[in-house]
């Protein structure tokens, strides 16, 4: 496990990393931190917030799948929101109207959790063969896609579909990460 500490105008993000695979080629740790970081500045959240990012095997995803969804099936990326937003992204708006605050801020770090990201190392590889772009667009792409459930978007419907997508490809594209 290791600590990521991102300074940018005094909002710190956290990150704990749990890793049981083999690692990219490239340094997730560093790209998570400007992924994450660039979705806040989209999102427009200038506060601390932490995540917890694991990379797991095809075992560990189906199992977490199976007992947390109810699917038994390997997954590419699972997301466990601690905090449940009316709109998504008004943390503002959570934080001052919360009764139980403590259920979400960690006062060691001084931040808000968000929650937990899990990504299936496999399902990384295996998707960036399958739709023609690499590893490293996949796993970030991923990585947006579930930091943007952790802050209260679905997809369940056709038109939020469609806006979370392009939120994706948006914040995918400021970072120069491109198919």
């Amino acid at each position: 496990m290791r600590n990521l500490r991102a300074e940018r105008k005094s909002k710190l993000i956290l990150c704990l990393f749990n890793t049981t695979n083999s690692s990219f080629d490239f340094d997730e740790y560093k790209i998570s931190k400007k992924v994450l970081a660039e979705v806040l500045k989209v999102e427009k959240i200038d506060i601390n917030i932490s995540v917890n990012i694991s990379i797991v095997g095809s075992k560990k995803i189906r199992t977490l799948n199976k007992i947390k969804r109810k699917i038994d099936r390997v997954t590419d990326v699972l997301s466990f929101p601690n905090i449940s937003f009316e709109n998504p992204s008004d943390i503002k708006t959570l934080i001052k109207n919360t009764k139980n605050i403590a259920l979400f801020f960690d006062y060691t770090t001084n931040s808000y959790f968000l929650g937990d990201i899990v990504i299936c190392y496999n399902k990384v590889i295996e998707q960036s063969k399958k739709y023609n772009h690499s590893i490293l667009r996949e796993y970030c792409f991923l990585l947006t896609h579930s930091m943007l459930h952790l802050l209260g978007y679905d997809h369940i419907k056709i038109n939020d579909e469609k806006f979370m997508i392009e939120k994706q490809n948006n914040i995918l594209k400021n970072l120069k990460i491109l198919r």
